[in-house]
């Protein structure tokens, strides 16, 4: 029975051959069934598909009525398998015509045809394997079988061909495309077999040339390489080509591939020699070099560098005579190269040139255009030997290596030198005598590569001449050769930077050319120079070749030029922060010395404007500051005191840290002080005493301040300056204390009488932890006066107290304040002063009379009688006689200031009060009289 998969083949091609058939039910015979074969021609091509279908629906219904016995159905499973094969072909043509079948679609058809083919003919087999055509069949299976992709199902068909149907016009084909089987299945040995079949045949002229190929590949997989060679030869030899080197590419691409075949049929063999004695057996054998090659070439594939080498080397020793020998040598190198062998690279070019260059007598007899192919070659193996020996000078700069490549550069030289331009190499050869420092030689070189005329060739060369003038200018002795190689270096450099304006190497170049120039004293080269780019918008230009340029115009004293140079390098955006700053200075310097030619000139005025704009200029200049203390100076000299202020601010404000500072500092008060600005004076005072190093002018300064201060009835800021100064310096002591009184007497003077009496207290604390030493006649005096004046105060209170009752507590009260006032007065008196000791002394003279009379005055207890109250008062009358008689004593003793000449009011006083209470004796009118008189 068919399949299921036939069965439904059929049944489609039933229902299209009912509809394309007329509603007839007639049976068909074979004879009706191809009549659409015999159509007009005038029927359209698209129904020829239409035509086959219904042909092939024809078939199938036939089949469909035909039972096995009949003899056509074995004609029709052929043809119905036949029409399968050919629609599905169809289909695909068809589908590589049209872009926009569903691709998927129509490879499910295909598949779907061609298995119906595989089914149809398997089922023709199966039931008449005894048919004739039955070669034909099983060659159309191998096919289909072979379409799907079923290479062990097509293979089995095809060898069924070649083992029953030796007779068959299939029988060749069936054979080479089993050996092709058997080949694509690695079964060498089949293959090689299948392959000689073929080769065996007669008629095998289509299959010949490729079975003998695939034999010579079957046999190297095998191993036997001698036979493979033998077959890749008759590979070539059959097919016939003409002249190598006039191969199409197709073909050369051909015979490079045969050759190849051969060579590493050759290479897998034991010894080179099997190649000679092959060769040697062989003598009429061609492409000899070709197979060298090849050989050559699959031993580079494998990195074995030294067979490859040898190879060709085996070439050239036995073929001598061949014009292919330079050639092989030339492979040989290239093979060093490949492996990174320098030096048998280096070795064997050194042979290559002894034995092919352009001088030697074996082109006496060559051909022409071998001959320029060598030659050229050679050249770039000049070329790279000159690198190489380049190099390793450079490495180990020894004179050895030195000649070496000075021999190559030579070689070239003398056989190339039309193209020692273009290959560079009068450029390369000035680079090594440079680094040999053979300048002279190397400045020839780099000329013949830099120039012709006026016009630059080589534009590194170009610069490499400026740089090698300026260090040969550098080295020369005497001058006319300095000269001559200064305006050789002027003319390159000159003629680089206008050819090569942007260049980021002209600004130095002409910087240096103009640096040459400057230290020649050929200033005005300089500008010159500098004039080539001072245009130029790229700010290197600006920053790099302008500098000399401003120095040229300083030295030629052109100081406004100069410093018009200076501000146009400052104005380049981001310029580098050490060419700035040497900038600032130059351009300050030349402001300064434009201030000077105005100062000498004696334009005062114009002197200042320009020693002052330096710092609005370039006020990071340290000429700034020189130059603006100059104009203060100039100031201050012509009296210009509104001037000399307003710059010593501006100096102040510019230069916070300077050491000018502290000078100004004293310039600038006494500036305020002419000026009439006196407590502008003074706040500089105090800045000077805050700010200056030197402690004896701090001093001085702020208590220069306080007294301007104090002069202009400013006591709180004096008071301010004044305490600063006393806390601040204790010493000299003199002064401290001169400083704490001047802040007591500006408290008294504004009513403040707690910071009055706090400041004395602090001065008598002073003067207690002082020694004696430290002291002088004013301390003495500021110190007693300070205690004299607390005494009075203390005095004041005393007699406010009176004896009340209860007279324990008033008088207790009253004693203290006695004492304490009996204090500070004997403080007063100890320094022995005369103006302070005598009113001290009356003062606790007085005390002492006033506390005796307080005692005689005080309140009596009221619960007392008349006894007990007479006892009371003499009690108190002995209580207070003391105190009196103390009171003399103090009075006395203020006397004797008589006998030292002195008899102010406090002594005449202290007299006074002895008449009364020491009338007995100082009642008699003649001894005073005489003290008096004395006195006056």
């Amino acid at each position: 029975m068919l399949s299921m998969l036939l069965k439904t083949v059929l049944f489609i091609s039933l229902l299209m051959s009912m509809i394309a058939c007329s509603t007839s039910h007639k049976k068909q015979t074979l004879a009706d069934i191809d009549i659409v074969g015999k159509a007009s021609e005038k029927t359209a091509k698209k129904s020829i598909k239409i035509s086959n279908e219904a042909i092939r629906g024809a078939y199938a219904d036939y089949l469909n009525q035909a039972s096995k016995d009949e003899k056509s159905r074995l004609t029709a499973i052929n043809r119905l398998a036949e029409l399968e094969f050919e629609l599905g072909n169809r289909l695909i043509q068809e589908n590589n015509s049209l872009k926009d079948n569903n691709i998927d679609d129509i490879d499910a058809t295909y598949v779907a045809r061609l298995e119906a083919t595989i089914e149809l003919i398997s089922t023709s087999l199966r039931e008449y394997p005894k048919a004739s055509k039955n070669d034909k069949l099983l060659y159309n299976l191998a096919n289909a079988y072979d379409q799907l992709g079923k290479s062990d199902q097509s293979n089995t068909v095809l060898t069924k061909i070649v083992n029953e149907y030796p007779d068959s016009e299939y029988y060749l084909e069936s054979q080479f495309r089993v050996a092709e089987q058997f080949f694509s299945m690695e079964k060498y040995i089949a293959a090689e077999d299948s392959y000689t079949n073929v080769i065996t045949l007669p008629k095998n002229e289509r299959f010949i040339e490729k079975a003998f190929l695939k034999r010579g590949w079957s046999r190297l997989k095998l191993g036997y390489y001698h036979e493979a060679v033998e077959d890749f030869l008759e590979t070539i030899s059959y097919h016939g080509f003409s002249d190598t080197a006039n191969l199409t590419v197709s073909e050369r691409d051909v015979f490079n591939e045969y050759i190849r075949a051969i060579g590493l049929s050759f290479s897998y063999m034991e010894s080179l020699d099997e190649i000679v004695h092959y060769f040697k057996n062989n003598p009429d054998l061609r492409y000899t070099y070709e197979i060298y090659t090849s050989i050559s070439d699959n031993y580079l594939k494998q990195n074995r560098y030294s067979d490859s080498a040898s190879t060709l080397t085996h070439f050239s020793k036995h073929y001598p005579n061949s014009p292919h020998v330079p050639e092989s040598k030339i492979k040989v190198i290239e093979g060093w190269r490949m492996a990174g062998l320098s030096q048998k690279i280096y070795d064997d070019i050194e042979f290559f040139y002894t034995a092919y260059n352009p001088d030697n007598q074996y082109w006496k007899n060559q051909n022409i255009a071998e001959e320029k192919l060598i030659i050229e070659t050679l050249k770039e193996y000049v070329l790279l030997m000159m690198e190489h020996y380049h190099k390793k000078y450079q490495a180990s700069h020894s004179d050895f290596e030195f000649s070496n490549a000075e021999k190559w550069y030579t070689r070239y030289l003398n056989h190339y030198s039309t193209y020692s331009r273009k290959d560079n190499v009068h450029y390369l050869y000035a680079e090594l005598l440079f680094e040999h420092n053979d300048l002279e030689r190397a400045l020839h070189h780099y000329e013949l590569s830099a120039y012709d005329g006026h016009i630059i060739l080589n534009k590194n060369a170009a610069y490499n001449t400026i740089l090698t003038t300026s260090r040969l200018y550098s080295t020369a002795k005497s001058n006319p050769p300095k000269e001559f190689l200064l305006n050789k270096h002027i003319n390159y450099a000159s003629l680089f930077s206008q050819l090569y304006p942007n260049d980021d190497r002209v600004p130095s170049v002409i910087s240096h050319a103009a640096e040459l120039a400057f230290k020649a004293n050929d200033y005005s080269k300089v500008i010159e120079l500098t004039n080539l780019i001072v245009d130029r918008v790229n700010p290197a230009y600006l920053e790099n070749s302008s500098v000399v340029r401003g120095h040229a115009y300083f030295e030629l004293g052109q100081f406004s030029n100069a410093e018009a140079v200076y501000k146009s390098i400052l104005s380049i955006p981001n310029p580098n922060y050490s060419v700035r700053k040497k900038i600032d200075d130059n351009l300050a310097l030349s402001i300064y010395k434009q201030g000077e030619e105005e100062q000498q000139k004696g334009n005062g005025d114009s002197a200042i404007y320009h020693f002052t704009r330096i710092a609005t200029v370039t006020p990071r200049s340290d000429v700034a500051a020189i130059g603006m203390n100059e104009a203060i100076n100039i100031a201050i000299a012509n009296d210009h005191w509104d001037t000399a202020i307003n710059a010593i601010k501006n100096f102040q404000s510019l230069f916070p840290n300077h050491e000018f500072n502290q000078d100004l500092s004293k310039k600038l008060s006494m500036s305020y002080l002419k000026n009439g600005q006196e407590i502008s004076a003074a706040k500089e005072y105090e800045k000077m005493a805050k700010n200056n190093n030197d402690v004896a002018v701090k001093m001085a300064a702020q208590w220069r301040a306080a007294e301007i201060y104090e002069s202009n009835n400013e006591p709180l800021l004096a008071i301010k300056a004044y305490q600063l100064f006393s806390e601040t310096y204790n010493r000299p002591y003199s002064q401290y204390l001169e400083a704490m009184q001047k802040i007591v007497n500006l408290y008294e003077s504004i009513g403040d009488t707690t910071n009055t009496e706090f400041w004395r207290y602090a001065i008598l604390n002073a003067d207690k932890n002082t020694s004696n030493e430290e002291k002088t006649d004013r301390t003495k005096i500021i110190a007693s006066s300070t205690a004299l004046n607390l005494a009075r105060y203390e005095l004041i209170a005393y007699k406010e107290i009176d004896l009340t009752l209860p007279l324990k507590s008033s008088l207790d009260k009253k004693r203290t304040s006695l004492q304490k006032a009996i204090k500070f007065f004997g403080q007063a008196s100890i320094y022995g002063i005369a103006e302070t000791s005598t009113e001290a002394n009356y003062s606790i003279g007085e005390i002492y009379r006033l506390f005796s009379q307080a005692l005689l005055k005080s309140a009596r207890p009221v619960d007392l009688n008349g006894e007990e109250l007479e006892q009371y008062n003499l009690l108190l009358e002995d209580q207070a006689f003391p105190f009196e008689d103390k009171a003399i004593e103090f009075f006395q003793a203020n006397l004797l200031h008589l006998r030292k000449g002195i008899y102010d009011s406090w002594v005449r006083l202290s007299h006074d009060q002895l008449k009364l209470l020491f009338p007995a004796r100082y009642q008699r009118g003649a001894i005073t009289d005489v003290y008096i008189n004395v006195l006056h």
